[in-house]
């Protein structure tokens, strides 16, 4: 019989290796949770052409298909650019909707961390503003954000963690295919499915002010604050286990009835 117990998907954003949830994943280990951490593969690609959000989306439905298919209920938590990614990945896969079908498994919560929860039809780069902010460095077609000069990614990443933690996240920062904030948007989970924004009140990526307005525009979700940077699992491991927890049990609740 499948497990009650949730597996916990997890969807790092732009620049980031899915190393960065190491801490957070070892929590939720102890606690029974099995997890799964996924690389996007536009992420440091060196490909021709580059990978894109197109094939992080189906790489990241690919992983959640082969859980659903088992009977898995599953919860997905996406950071940052991730946010995009699990989006569309989550297409059809709600625990409601393969109920319906009559089959089993199914997400049953969606978690943006400091994430990017747009609209279908639109970009990353549009819900910036429309203009890549001055921190991204684009070099042909890839944007980079370890220039300390430039990009300051202590700033914008970590400015909430000791500077040698910074020195060694930011050595693991790795180039983003620029076609990725140009493709658009396909599918808003927050209709079909539990969702939870958890907002980060210190980030300096994504400003506090934006992941309000990206919350307000997904209806009626749960949500949870962190006084963190743009990376929370890193600097307060445990505080975002905390918060995954409530969502799991909310995302449980509900899927049960």
């Amino acid at each position: 019989m499948p497990s009650l117990i949730p597996t916990i998907v997890f969807v790092p954003g732009a620049w980031h290796e899915p190393t960065i949830f190491n801490d957070v994943r070892a929590e939720l280990g102890n606690l029974k949770f099995p997890t799964v951490a996924i690389a996007n593969p536009s992420v440091g690609s060196t490909s021709q052409p580059l990978k894109n959000l197109t094939d992080d989306v189906s790489n990241l439905h690919s992983v959640i298909m082969e859980l659903v298919n088992s009977g898995d209920m599953v919860v997905v938590v996406a950071h940052s650019y991730g946010g995009v990614v699990a989006s569309g990945a989550a297409q059809d896969l709600a625990f409601a909707q393969r109920a319906a079908a009559g089959q089993k498994g199914g997400i049953i919560m969606m978690v943006y961390l400091a994430a990017f929860a747009i609209p279908a039809g639109e970009t990353l780069l549009g819900a910036a503003g429309g203009v890549p902010p001055s921190w991204w460095e684009q070099e042909g077609d890839q944007i980079y954000a370890n220039n300390p000069i430039i990009s300051d990614p202590a700033y914008h990443f970590y400015n909430d963690l000791p500077s040698n933690v910074q020195d060694y996240w930011i050595s693991r920062l790795l180039p983003l295919a620029a076609a990725d904030v140009t493709i658009p948007a396909i599918y808003e989970p927050w209709k079909d499915m539990p969702c939870t924004y958890v907002f980060t009140e210190q980030d300096n990526a994504i400003a506090p002010v934006v992941q309000q307005a990206m919350a307000a525009g997904m209806g009626k979700i749960t949500t949870a604050t962190l006084n963190a940077s743009h990376s929370p699992f890193l600097s307060m491991p445990n505080k975002v286990v905390e918060v995954i927890q409530q969502a799991a049990k909310e995302g449980v609740r509900v899927a049960l009835g």
